[in-house]
């Protein structure tokens, strides 16, 4: 009879697998969800994790965390089934968990005007412009923080206003494009440095391409000078262009292309955030109907409920 790894072993060979293999964000993903499992999980056999095993797994996880959201507990589940996979010859069956329609954070207008106004101000310093255009190309074309670092000046057709992106999470080469703003941002930072070659997001002391923690160390200083008070992490500038782009009409399959998605069941999250819009525009129409018909009644010819 054939041998199967415990559970600790199989994710050790899945996740050395895992990093050969896929983006580090991947790895780092699978690697933290994974090692939260191998206290409860890790001596057991693969073949021997039942989904039984996985309910008694999942309720212990609740009983110390009880208010984890269920979308927490499907990521336990996710990383499981691809681990399970890599070494069985068939999935592993279970189904997740109901989720909420989460409420997806976006970088409001009033804070992006307050971004760039203050970047305008400096445009002489090579380094604000460098991190403006950063600004700028997340909001135009929705890319994920570390496919826009790994953008090169080869990468750039100014003349189209367009971008290629080499790196993505699902290998593939994406076409992309930015606006008249952002183009003259281009032409701003051609002027202030003195290499067009390589790629665009360098420290300018080392010359080394910048990394993700080094966003997040500009972002951090950024919201301490303009004192912001939510986040404006990278994703959220992700997720302000694509709700930006439904909102003003943009095709769904378009802007799944344009973020790099799969399929369409991950784009059409971004269908739910135009509740607010509906809202809006509910009100807008109804409201107002709803004072011109008001304006035709009066107090006294509106029967109360003790009346009727």
């Amino acid at each position: 009879m054939k041998d199967f790894p415990t559970f600790s072993e199989a994710v050790h060979l899945f996740l050395m697998d895992t990093k050969l293999t896929k983006r580090e964000g991947t790895y780092r993903f699978y690697a933290y969800y994974l090692s939260r499992m191998l206290p409860k999980l890790g001596t057991l056999a693969l073949h021997d994790i039942k989904p039984i095993t996985m309910t008694h797994f999942i309720y212990d996880l609740k009983q110390v965390h009880p208010f984890m959201k269920a979308a927490t507990v499907n990521k336990f589940i996710t990383v499981f089934k691809a681990c399970f996979r890599f070494h069985m010859p068939y999935p592993f069956r279970y189904r997740k968990l109901k989720e909420d329609i989460a409420h997806i954070p976006l970088v409001d207008s009033q804070t992006i005007s307050k971004i760039f106004t203050y970047y305008r101000q400096h445009l002489n310093n090579p380094r604000m412009v460098r991190n403006f255009l950063l600004y700028a190309l997340l909001l135009d074309t929705g890319l994920r923080i570390n496919e826009l670092l790994h953008v090169q000046w080869d990468d750039v057709n100014l003349l189209q206003r367009s971008l290629t992106v080499m790196l993505s999470k699902d290998h593939h080469q994406r076409y992309l494009f930015f606006t008249p703003a952002t183009l003259q941002l281009f032409f701003t930072l051609q002027q202030r440095v003195t290499s067009k070659q390589g790629y665009i997001f360098i420290d300018y002391q080392t010359h080394q391409r910048l990394c993700v923690s080094s966003i997040e160390t500009i972002t951090q200083r950024l919201m301490k000078t303009l004192d912001i008070q939510g986040s404006i992490s990278p994703h959220k500038w992700r997720h302000t262009f694509a709700t930006r782009f439904l909102t003003q009409g943009g095709n769904l399959e378009v802007l799944r292309l344009l973020l790099g998605h799969h399929n369409l069941r991950i784009t059409q999250k971004y269908l739910h955030v135009s509740h607010h819009q509906l809202q809006t525009e509910y009100r807008r129409v109804m409201d107002s109907a709803s004072h011109r018909a008001s304006t035709l009644n009066t107090d006294d010819s509106l029967p109360s409920i003790k009346e009727e």
